[in-house]
């Protein structure tokens, strides 16, 4: 793993004098041997290192993986048709630091309407669907994906708040249960896979949603959220200055 991608607490759980190569022994001599029981979607050096690094427990990982059947989601599962239609994300490329970029159009989207007409599981399955296509892109093409060869594939994900109202707060699947999971996913089973979060046209009624999610995120998952209000002219800089490519739309401020 690149040492660029830990913080400081991160990195005094190593000896200040470890190379690089002495971490992928100790992950590789310890680590794997005390999991070689376990079924891991990805035998890599660097997915171990995500579950070392971060202290989480793999093994209760592994064990939602089989009883999800996540390891064959992308070949098995068909979401709904409301679902395939109406949820609206998608990769745009990479980031400067060659991390997947994945915008969700979260204000424009009738999670309600979604969730009234698919079952819950089927919105958190179509969730978990995007995370691992970005994941499987990765894997096929490691260069483009990641900063150098032994670096964590991470994600910058952009929440577009344009349209988000009391509508998505007021029904409660939406705006605790199911919003609350999806967090509890993200930080359990998906260690370090966000690098950033961008959050921008959010209204001040967003607010109201974030606090009631701010109590059960990690400070970690905290530091890395950034939001933004309408003025294009200041996420759009914020954007361009710490992720997007100058050659992104946003950033030129073209439509």
């Amino acid at each position: 793993m690149n040492l660029g991608q830990l913080n400081d607490a991160q990195r005094g759980l190593f000896k200040t004098d470890c190379t690089i190569t002495c971490i992928f022994s100790l992950v590789h001599q310890q680590f794997r041997e005390a999991v070689k029981d376990c079924k891991l979607p990805d035998s890599d050096d660097t997915y171990l290192l995500r579950w070392l690094i971060v202290g989480k427990m793999l093994r209760d990982a592994m064990e939602w993986r089989h009883q999800h059947k996540i390891n064959t989601l992308l070949d098995d599962f068909t979401p709904p048709e409301v679902l395939a239609k109406y949820f609206s994300a998608g990769y745009t490329g990479v980031d400067k630091l060659n991390s997947s970029l994945l915008i969700t159009r979260f204000g424009a989207m009738d999670l309600k309407g979604m969730l009234l007409s698919a079952k819950k599981r089927d919105y958190l399955m179509t969730v978990v669907e995007v995370v691992e296509r970005g994941i499987r892109a990765a894997q096929n093409n490691p260069t483009k994906f990641k900063r150098s060869p032994d670096s964590i594939f991470q994600m910058t994900v952009i929440f577009d708040m344009a349209g988000f109202s009391m509508r998505h707060i007021t029904f409660k699947p939406v705006a605790v249960e199911t919003t609350l999971q999806l967090l509890q996913i993200s930080e359990s089973k998906y260690p370090e896979l966000l690098r950033c979060v961008f959050v921008i046209n959010a209204p001040k009624i967003f607010a109201i949603l974030y606090s009631m999610m701010k109590p059960f995120m990690h400070e970690k998952t905290k530091n890395k959220v950034q939001i933004y209000s309408h003025d294009s002219s200041i996420w759009k800089a914020a954007l361009w200055r710490k992720s997007i490519p100058t050659s992104y739309p946003f950033a030129t401020g073209e439509p």
